[in-house]
């Protein structure tokens, strides 16, 4: 068992130091199929994790990335409020057309990041404008999260790539800032309705958090900005076409044609 919990607890690492994404998106499904926990349990124990890991990563980014404060705290109260709003909308609102938009959402921002020579200069917000623009990536953020299941990062980094004119290393170390306190409000939530396995949890963040700091200082400084940038594409990329359902149809038509 216990090399499931390093493999689940290295491979999120990795993605919340390189990608700052917090790495609750590939520990979850890897929670579920190779510990043999729910869906819910493997959510909320992923986010007791992720507030850990995040931190270590973030640590790593700060070596070498100035952080506004200022600007994490304008977009992270209005996420930590709209992420509960969220949650209780899933059931009423038509998931697979959000789902898709949100897909095609991804992939617009893929093909921007890639194909614009200076994709952080598509939009310019100077002054009151870029702490409201903060606050509406805050709101999407945290309403996105808990409507979709997906980790905010995800949305967060090309949002303050295009709008809060931020390069790609600070936008990750941005919403690695913005998770931790998203991550704790939930964590607390899922505890009280037991959904969160702290043997796991603990034993998993043995191996995430020296990987997400290690990872977090090479992205941090040594990692060049535009191989951070193709890494994030490619995340977004699979991230888009596993939303639209695609990625299950690649995998059974890769497995008949082997």
């Amino acid at each position: 068992m216990w090399p499931r919990v390093a493999l689940t607890g290295l491979g999120g690492g990795v993605f919340s130091g390189l990608a700052g994404i917090g790495g609750g998106t590939f520990m979850v499904p890897l929670m579920v199929s190779l510990l043999k926990v729910s869906q819910v349990v493997a959510h909320g124990t992923s986010l007791a994790i992720v507030v850990l890991t995040a931190l270590a990563s973030l640590l790593g980014y700060t070596i070498s990335v100035q952080i506004d404060w200022t600007l994490v705290l304008v977009a992270t109260v209005p996420s930590i409020a709209t992420a509960p709003l969220g949650a209780r909308s899933a059931s009423a609102m038509p998931e697979v057309g959000l789902r898709r938009s949100f897909a095609a959402f991804l992939m617009v921002a893929a093909l921007l990041l890639l194909l614009l020579a200076d994709p952080e200069e598509l939009f310019a917000f100077a002054g009151i404008y870029r702490y409201l623009v903060a606050v509406v990536i805050g709101l999407l953020a945290g309403f996105l999260s808990g409507l979709l299941g997906v980790g905010g990062g995800i949305f967060v980094v090309p949002t303050t790539v295009f709008f809060l004119s931020m390069e790609q290393r600070d936008a990750q170390a941005f919403a690695l800032a913005m998770m931790i306190p998203t991550s704790v409000a939930g964590t607390i939530a899922h505890t009280r309705l037991g959904n969160v396995r702290w043997r796991w949890a603990v034993g998993i963040a043995l191996f995430s958090v020296p990987t997400g700091l290690l990872f977090g200082t090479l992205a941090g400084g040594w990692i060049d900005q535009q191989i951070l940038r193709y890494v994030f594409v490619a995340l977004l990329i699979y991230f888009s076409l596993r939303m639209f359902g695609t990625v299950p149809w690649l995998r059974k038509h890769v497995m008949r044609s082997g």
